[in-house]
Formats: structure tokens, C-alpha cells, sequence
């Protein structure tokens, strides 16, 4: 399998598109989690996080619910095997959402225990996205904040064409390094919309089923 030792520029452009679409279509990215699947005893972590992601996916549309989201893989010396996860979660199921996290765990074939799984909400609160502002605070730069974040492994390109402040090496990942959900994906943004370059839609698109992929 091919490897990389960080996100390209392309990569990176990809990702910002993909969560500007998201927001442009209702589905504000609003939760944030990393799961640390080499501290979860996960040998496959590709794996695993496919799996992760399906099984959030099919639980929030079986409950009525739409999702989307961005991933992005890093390992390296004394951090292991982790990824990041920029997810649309809507508001009104994270009460369920959230009870099926250790389940969903145990069926990735991870341990349960402390250090495993960080989550928050993208901004104050899940519906921060909706609100636009509160407090003074806005969604989009409590968004541009999580982005940077998990950008940071970028390559040198990506970082000055794209304004990734941070920098810290990601590692060298065998295999996809990030994804995005198909609704906000390359081909969603082509099909059926008119968008400028960097993938914002003009036109309100029509509802379409999610598709999970790794």
C-alpha cells in the first residue's frame, strides 16, 4: 500500500472544500472526536475507523438523521495509531449518539477505557453552526480552529497556499489518509450544483442518501 508522511496540498484543499460544502448544505461539521485506537489496543486502524464511521452513519440515518464528516489519520513516536473526525451530528440525537459509543467501540474490537476517545462540540454547542454567533463567538472560526488543527501534518505547500497555521508531522500513514463522506465529496459537489472553485454551493441541492466510505 502506498505511503505518505503528510497531507498533500491537494489533500488538504480537498478537506477544507468538503467541510464549506458541508456547512453550505445544513450540515454543519459540528462535533469533533479522536479516537486513539493504538491506546485502544487496534492493530488495523484503517480499518476501524471505516467500520467506526458506518456504524455512526447508519445509526444517525436509521433515527432519521442525516450525517457527514472528514477524517484524518496520524500516528508517530508516542502518540500511535489515531484519527480525526469532523462529524455532522444532528442536535437532536447525540443524547442516543453518544450512549452507543462503547458499543460501537467494542464492535471496532477496541478497548473501552480512559485516553481513548476525546469529544467535543465544534463551537459552544452543537447548534452553534445553526446560530451563526453566540457570545460574540462565531461557528465558522471555532470551525477554521478544529481545521487547523487537524490540518497541521500538512506538507509545506499546503500550509502557505491554504493558511494551515500549525505545523507538527503527522507521521508516516500506510493507506488513506483522510476522507470524506460521499454527500460532501468531489463528485456531490459537481453533480446537480453551481459552485464556485473552492466547492461552495449556489444553489440549494437536492437531499441525498449518505454514503460512508473510507
Amino acid at each position: 500500500d502506498r505511503q505518505t508522511s503528510a497531507l498533500s496540498l491537494a489533500a488538504v484543499a480537498r478537506v477544507l472544500d468538503a467541510a464549506t460544502f458541508a456547512g453550505s448544505i445544513g450540515l454543519g461539521l459540528n462535533r469533533f472526536l479522536t479516537i486513539h485506537w493504538a491506546a485502544a489496543s487496534v492493530s488495523d486502524d484503517l480499518a476501524a475507523t471505516a467500520r467506526w464511521l458506518k456504524l455512526a452513519g447508519d445509526w444517525i440515518r436509521s433515527h432519521g438523521g442525516q450525517g457527514a464528516f472528514v477524517w484524518i489519520r496520524e500516528t508517530g513516536p508516542g502518540k500511535g495509531a489515531h484519527v480525526h473526525i469532523l462529524l455532522h451530528l444532528p442536535p437532536d440525537l447525540a443524547e442516543g449518539f453518544n450512549r452507543r459509543q462503547r458499543g460501537w467501540m467494542t464492535a471496532c474490537g477496541a478497548a473501552w477505557k480512559a485516553g481513548v476517545r476525546f469529544s467535543r462540540p465544534i463551537g459552544r454547542n452543537l447548534n452553534h453552526y445553526v446560530m451563526g454567533e453566540i457570545d460574540g463567538r462565531s461557528y465558522d472560526a471555532n470551525l477554521a480552529e478544529v481545521l487547523d488543527y487537524v490540518l497541521k501534518g500538512g506538507d509545506d505547500a499546503a500550509r502557505e497556499r491554504l493558511g494551515i497555521d500549525r505545523q507538527e508531522p503527522g507521521g508516516v500513514i500506510v493507506g488513506k489518509r483522510r476522507g470524506v463522506s460521499q454527500n460532501i465529496g468531489p463528485e456531490a459537489r459537481r453533480r446537480g450544483f453551481v459552485s464556485d472553485a473552492r466547492g461552495r454551493a449556489t444553489k440549494t441541492p437536492p437531499s441525498a442518501k449518505v454514503r460512508y466510505r473510507a
